[in-house]
């Protein structure tokens, strides 16, 4: 069995901005009304043990965001409209928090507290 490298999908035309679906214009409103909301963050934080091939791990985050140009669209304002941007592909930034031996499930919530309670920006 043998794998195909699908780290990007067939190119399509490039427009300079894409219209905002109905979705996402009453998310976009809803973020302009509680910028400080974090209701929309949907953070990932996983615990592991034992050794992590950390590079493995980028590579694949890397490779996901390249092919899905959801996770590499923000919004911005074209005018007075809100319009999607489709950044190109690039590093996914990784945190990686260290916990001392020992720590326990309070420690885990804690170290993740701060980001899994910022605000998203769609910008």
């Amino acid at each position: 069995m043998t794998t195909t490298d699908r780290t990007a999908g067939p190119a399509r035309p490039v427009e300079a901005v894409h219209p905002l679906t109905e979705e996402q214009r009453r998310l976009w409103f809803l973020q302009q009304l509680h910028p400080a909301d974090a209701g929309f963050n949907m953070y990932l934080c996983r615990r592991w043990s034992g050794p992590l091939d950390v590079t493995a791990l980028r590579t694949a985050l890397d490779r996901l965001t390249a092919r899905h140009e959801p996770l590499r669209t923000r919004f911005a304002l074209d005018g007075e409209a809100p319009v999607q941007l489709v950044e190109p592909a690039a590093p996914v930034p990784l945190d990686l928090v260290a916990l001392a031996p020992g720590a326990g499930e309070a420690d885990f919530t804690e170290a993740c507290r701060p980001t899994v309670n910022a605000p998203f920006d769609l910008g």
